[in-house]
């Protein structure tokens, strides 16, 4: 535009050209990095019929539109994400997922009792705060699926 050049028309014959170009998928080996990076300047050498052309409005033309390809790819990658977030939850919220399923685990292998309140199994937990900070105890498996509050204190064994 500085040069009061316009875009090129979705009809242009380069426009459809380079439009219609799709990159190869990457084959990637041992050494990624080096694979990574020849896939791109192979790739780039496809493109360069335009990017490098001896007129800048076909360059910025060409660029313009592989922008918008790159826009568009990382709108479907971000539309992905989400619908996999709504699906399967958040980082956290799957870290939680799988330490109390540890917990339980660690309570089946411990001989854990069953919670008097639900019959669910006990898992060990250590006290946070009060007096009895930083003791293990026996809480329900089931407190942050159904708000049980079954605990039992743990004895020692001699």
């Amino acid at each position: 535009m500085a040069n009061k050049q316009v875009a090129w028309r979705n009809n242009d014959p380069n426009a459809i050209k380079l439009r219609a170009l799709k990159p190869d998928a990457p084959q990637y080996g041992e050494d990624i990095m080096h694979d990574m990076m020849e896939h791109v300047l192979k790739q780039k050498e496809r493109f360069d019929p335009w990017i490098e052309h001896e007129e800048l409005t076909c360059s910025a033309n060409a660029l313009m539109i592989l922008c918008a390809r790159v826009n568009s790819m990382i709108t479907r990658y971000l539309e992905n994400c989400l619908a996999t977030f709504k699906q399967t939850g958040g980082f956290t919220e799957n870290m939680t997922k799988e330490r109390i399923e540890g917990q339980r685990q660690q309570s089946v292998e411990e001989d854990a009792p069953m919670c008097p309140k639900c019959g669910a199994p006990m898992v060990k937990r250590y006290a946070k705060r009060g007096s009895n900070q930083g003791n293990a105890f026996w809480s329900c498996s089931k407190y942050s699926e159904t708000g049980c509050t079954g605990s039992r204190s743990i004895t020692i064994k001699r």
